[in-house]
């Protein structure tokens, strides 16, 4: 790690070091709205057409692993990123819907 005279890290360099890398996962994240946009919405609103709707994004999210749902999500090995694809899947699939308002 490139450091300053008084062993600090130097924020501008490292920002240049890890540019590509910082910006590919920018886009990843924002590219995660438009990845669930295949996944049809539930025929009704009910409980269990819901849940099994939300258990399809988890589970692409979560790398094909079973996700339960009554479960936390942290301790299936979620985490703070897979949580934020999560919910842009779902904002996604909601938003690209004939039905959205």
């Amino acid at each position: 790690m490139l450091r300053a005279g008084k062993w600090t890290v130097t924020k501008k360099a490292i920002i240049e070091l890890y540019e590509e890398e910082i910006n590919a996962l920018y886009e990843k994240v924002e590219g995660s709205t438009r990845a669930g946009i295949g996944v049809p919405l539930p025929m009704d609103w009910i409980v269990e057409e819901a849940e099994s709707w939300l258990m399809i994004h988890a589970v692409a999210v979560n790398a094909g692993k079973a996700v339960h749902p009554d479960i936390d999500l942290f301790a299936q090995g979620f985490d703070s990123l897979s949580a934020t694809f999560l919910k842009n899947r779902i904002i996604g699939s909601l938003l690209s819907s004939s039905d959205c308002q």
